[in-house]
């Protein structure tokens, strides 16, 4: 994955041909919903998933 800026946006680019694709914003310290989506991803990744978390900020 590659982060990179053009007129001060943002652009996450996934170049990953399998897996599942978490994608969270906004978390701000609420630690509980960060917790959930950490399982989320752990699951996936037990299950062989290949998952990509990708927090955008």
């Amino acid at each position: 994955m590659s982060v990179s800026t053009a007129d001060g946006k943002k652009v996450a680019t996934v170049t990953a041909s399998e897996g599942t694709l978490l994608v969270s914003t906004d978390l701000h310290g609420n630690w509980d919903d960060f917790a959930r989506l950490r399982q989320v991803f752990l699951d996936s990744e037990a299950r062989g998933e290949h998952p990509i978390w990708v927090r955008l900020f």
